[in-house]
């Protein structure tokens, strides 16, 4: 096990604390440190897509009681480096639990507490950060899961504008298929801005469903009924996301959707209409 509590003294003060069986992990810094932000990567045994956990500060670790809960995403899917964020907290312990712990065993972890000053909004309800800037990267650990692309999450991968007739964008089978996108954690998403294929005059039409566990799926923006061209700018309620669906339902040439680049939240400012 790998620990690195950046801003704390590394040294033989610093201690990792693992209950397998109750998938249980508890850091000691040493001594208290005042805290915002909360990087954790577990890597687990075999072939794991995702993991749901519990995330608890505190200054002792007698008793329940003494721990303040930051995160709780034991109803959500998440995978690769999770970022917490909290208010300035005085802290010393911090205690990982991971939901059904008998499903995967843990290989490696690594755990940084640190003070930034680059922190986001979270949603005091459901623990997930609320972005300020478009988190569907592959920089921020997202990945696309379902779709068929020349080159992995060309979807994700920051590039607009390389494209054409046999590149640079993620397709499937109109019937048939969906694009499909993981991020690492649930965040608050309100808004996403995609970019339809458009190197000649076609028209899509499509729907976009968003999940937590790939079981409940809600669809938040509906477009099956309109010709759809070019960078679409879509606004829905606040909701957690995790997954991302894109599902092509019209192509006015053939039988295939296209999809160039995805963002959500939307990096550009999108007026309300």
């Amino acid at each position: 096990m790998f620990i690195n509590s950046q801003n704390c003294p590394q040294g033989p003060n610093n201690r990792f604390t693992i209950d397998e069986d109750q998938g249980i992990f508890i850091v000691d810094l040493g001594r208290a440190f005042i805290m915002n932000t909360i990087l954790i990567e577990l890597s687990w045994k075999g072939d794991v897509n995702a993991f749901s956990y519990q995330l608890c500060v505190g200054m002792q670790n007698t008793n329940a009681s003494h721990w303040q809960m930051i995160a709780d995403y034991s109803k959500f899917d998440c995978r690769g480096v999770q970022k917490v964020y909290m208010e300035d907290t005085v802290i010393r312990y911090i205690m990982i639990k991971v939901i059904d712990p008998t499903s995967y065993r843990l290989e490696s972890s690594h755990v940084e507490a640190i003070y930034s000053s680059q922190i986001m909004p979270v949603d005091p309800k459901s623990y997930c950060i609320v972005p300020t800037r478009n988190i569907t990267t592959v920089e921020d650990h997202a990945r696309v899961v379902e779709g068929v692309s020349r080159c992995r999450n060309a979807l994700i991968n920051g590039d607009k504008t390389s494209y054409d007739w046999d590149s640079g964008y993620t397709c499937h089978q109109i019937g048939s298929g969906l694009i499909m996108i993981q991020l690492a954690q649930p965040y608050i998403i309100s808004s996403m801005r995609i970019l339809l294929w458009n190197c000649d005059d076609r028209f899509y039409s499509y729907y976009v469903a968003v999940s937590t566990n790939q079981n409940d799926w809600i669809t938040v923006v509906d477009k099956t009924n309109e010709e759809c061209r070019g960078w679409q700018e879509l606004i829905f309620d606040p909701i957690p996301v995790v997954y991302i669906r894109l599902v092509g339902t019209k192509n006015s040439i053939n039988e295939v959707f296209h999809v160039v680049h995805l963002e959500a939240p939307s990096s550009v400012p999108i007026a309300i209409k």
